[in-house]
């Protein structure tokens, strides 16, 4: 299986909208990194502090040539865009994905949005995830504006067991 472009790897693209504030460890150093930035991922860490963390740090050198690392779970403010040099290519790409699908969970809230993008090198799969949720933020207004028609499934709400523990449902 194909991984998808919008999970972070060595070489992709990434792209921050809102901007980042004095990201980095708290002992420092801190980077401000302005709003409508690109960068690329240049490797893979293992965090030399806590590596039961069991996440990878992913090094992102920035267009400005400041470098910022951050897990896949803090990827909240940056959108991993593939091989596409900048935010206004990856929406030209996102156009030829004529459907979607979006998984909301028994509240209503985020789970997962998926798509595949119809490029000149193959078709590339687009995946926002749960743990992405901020993610969808900022894609769901893309997906809008690119006109995708999405197919929306809700995940049914956890069931009591007699024992009075839950099972959740995720047949759709």
């Amino acid at each position: 299986m194909v991984a998808p472009i919008t999970f972070p790897h060595v070489g992709g693209r990434v792209w921050t909208i809102p901007g980042l504030q004095n990201h980095g460890p708290l002992e420092g150093p801190k980077v401000s990194v302005s709003s409508n930035t690109g960068g690329t991922i240049t490797g893979i860490e293992k965090p030399h502090y806590a590596p039961t963390i069991g996440e990878d740090l992913y090094v992102i050198e920035w267009d400005t040539e400041q470098k910022t690392k951050h897990y896949f779970s803090g990827f909240g403010d940056v959108l991993c865009i593939g091989p596409f040099e900048t935010l206004a290519d990856f929406e030209l790409a996102l156009r030829t994905a004529s459907t979607g699908e979006l998984t909301r969970g028994p509240q209503g809230g985020f789970r997962e949005f998926r798509t595949t993008l119809h490029a000149p090198g193959g078709e590339l799969l687009v995946v926002a995830v749960k743990e992405q949720n901020r993610i969808w933020q900022y894609l769901e207004p893309l997906v809008q504006k690119a006109g995708i028609q999405l197919t929306e499934t809700k995940i049914k709400p956890a069931a009591k067991t007699r024992q009075g523990t839950t099972k959740t449902d995720h047949s759709v």
